[in-house]
């Protein structure tokens, strides 16, 4: 049996092994992967980033009524595009840092998001969503020109955000703001 040793050359500094490429264009697709499956489809038109909190503390962490999973895809074949989800499921850890209530939150319980259209009249979608028999609790922010709407278990409120304050939605300001 012959007893041979096998020298190899030393690589050029920055040189790079095909198995090494291979490992780390293999661990990249893995991540992807697990990113894509992250962001599954909650419905047709919307995915769980659609509705996911926007902290760093949960962990992009989501609850969502699937009432308003469902209005929101009739907005959707309504309006003929997608509908921007400004915000929906905030953690206790978001609504403490916002100073909200995390116990009075809508959005806490994953029954609130704000929304806006990209094209067209929030004013006109507001009109709309306030004629649904689901949403109990509608709100037009016209700083930010989006809409909340809840799915609360209580009486019906509407109002507009203006000057800091909530205003009850009223003649003047229906007039206003172009709101029905």
């Amino acid at each position: 049996m012959d007893n041979k040793r096998v020298f190899h050359k030393p690589r050029p500094q920055g040189h790079h092994d095909d198995r090494s490429d291979r490992h780390d264009r293999h661990d990249r697709q893995d991540r992807h992967e697990q990113e894509r499956k992250k962001n599954f489809s909650v419905s047709e038109h919307f995915k769980r980033d659609d509705f996911k909190c926007s902290c760093e503390d949960c962990q992009s962490e989501f609850k969502i009524s699937l009432t308003l999973v469902g209005v929101l895809e009739h907005l959707y074949l309504k309006y003929d595009q997608k509908i921007e989800v400004l915000s929906a499921y905030r953690c206790a850890s978001y609504a403490t840092k916002r100073g909200g209530s995390v116990k009075k939150s809508y959005h806490n319980m994953g029954k609130a998001m704000d929304i806006r259209l990209k094209e067209g009249s929030n004013a006109e979608l507001f009109n709309y969503i306030n004629t649904l028999p689901e949403i109990k609790g509608i709100g037009y922010y016209p700083k930010g020109d989006y809409i909340h709407m809840d799915i609360r278990d209580k009486d019906k409120s509407v109002w507009v955000f203006e000057a800091g304050a909530y205003l009850d939605l009223t003649d003047s300001l229906r007039q206003r703001y172009k709101l029905g």
